[in-house]
């Protein structure tokens, strides 16, 4: 009766060709949710690095001559997209990359409160709502001060949130960043809820 996946074993069992880039530990203190500094060398940390190796190996065939777009989502919330997206960021900026975390969850942003900002804070929708023109006045310093380390929030919740990732605007501002970039991790909205 048991339907929980317990560990990555029960994972295999169910979907055996679907492959699996990490493992990260189940973290109950939400002071450590995050690295504490680029040098951290915690469970929670190098699971995180694991993971950005192992996704640099799936990504072997990727143009290396711009960044690289990587979206962290899952299928309802409170499964941990943010804290994937912030601590996977956070694993390649201590790798010396040049890391952009944009929030796109435009329903229900949470990356605001990593950065300690209010979630009305100008960010992604005023770009793609035209109330901003550039995209990049809105990024602020991530956690940590880590250089070339960039964060876009979401910004104000827009009512027509899914028109606004599908037009031309968010692909424009994907197409700049790749060239200023080595990783654009994106927090997206759950996939059941859209």
């Amino acid at each position: 009766l048991n339907t929980k996946l317990g560990d990555k074993q029960d994972l295999e069992k169910v979907v055996p060709e679907i492959p699996i880039v990490g493992e990260v530990p189940y973290i109950k203190d939400r002071e450590t949710r995050q690295f504490v500094d680029l040098h951290d060398r915690s469970i929670l940390a190098e699971s995180f690095r694991i993971l950005g190796t192992n996704i640099n190996y799936m990504l072997l065939d990727a143009d290396l001559s711009e960044g690289r777009v990587i979206y962290v989502t899952s299928t309802i919330k409170g499964e941990g997209k943010t804290f994937a997206a912030v601590n996977l960021s956070l694993a390649y900026a201590s790798l010396d990359n040049r890391v952009l975390l944009i929030g796109a969850d435009l329903r229900n942003p949470q990356l605001h409160t990593y950065m300690g900002v209010s979630k009305n804070t100008e960010g992604l929708a005023d770009y793609l709502t035209g109330k901003s023109d550039d995209w990049q006045r809105s990024l602020m310093e991530g956690p940590l001060q880590a250089p070339n380390y960039n964060v876009l929030i979401a910004g104000a919740v827009p009512h027509n949130s899914a028109e606004l990732l599908a037009n031309k605007r968010f692909k424009k501002l994907l197409d700049e960043a790749k060239k200023s970039f080595d990783y654009i991790i994106i927090d997206t909205a759950p996939t059941i809820l859209v």
